[in-house]
């Protein structure tokens, strides 16, 4: 009988440790300034298998088209190519990073004005918000890093990550 005090105020003690656990935080979602490129900017996504990069095709019911492929080679140079099968084109499957592409000099100018892609494992759930296509300042080239966290893109970013699906 001397156990049940102490397993009493264990249970107690966990309960409300339980019960003072902040919520999980929404992470925010990525702003338009966040999501537009330049001529010269990299792009690099990771994640782990199953997931991939998906440039064109449509996803979804009713089917929503993702940017062709025709237009993603007017503004990307990708560091290896994609993998194509129709009008669909792939990364690699899982890597750190799976792709990285550049930005391209012409990139505003090309008449693209924004592009989106998604996941090959989980394409109608991991739509990406539009990247859009800005003209070169004089701000030095960036790296953005987009990377896989559960069934989202999560742009890094200083303050912390961002939503970019």
């Amino acid at each position: 009988m001397r156990g049940t005090p102490i397993a009493a105020a264990l249970c107690t003690g966990l309960l409300v440790f339980a019960c003072c656990e902040p919520a999980p935080r929404t992470p925010p979602v990525a702003t338009d300034e966040d999501r537009t490129v330049r001529p010269g900017d990299r792009i690099e996504w990771s994640g782990p298998a199953p997931h991939r990069v998906q440039f064109g095709g449509t996803i979804g019911t009713p089917p929503a088209a993702l940017t062709p492929l025709a237009d993603i080679d007017k503004i990307l140079v990708f560091s290896s190519p994609l993998n194509v099968s129709d009008d669909i084109g792939t990364s690699r499957v899982g890597g750190m990073p799976m792709l990285t592409a550049t930005v391209k000099d012409d990139a505003a100018a090309s008449g693209v004005a924004a592009f989106v892609f998604t996941s090959g494992r989980q394409p109608a759930d991991m739509k990406s918000l539009p990247f859009k296509i800005a003209a070169r300042t004089d701000a030095a080239p960036r790296t953005l890093t987009i990377k896989v966290v559960g069934q989202n893109w999560m742009l890094e970013k200083a303050g912390g990550d961002a939503k970019a699906n």
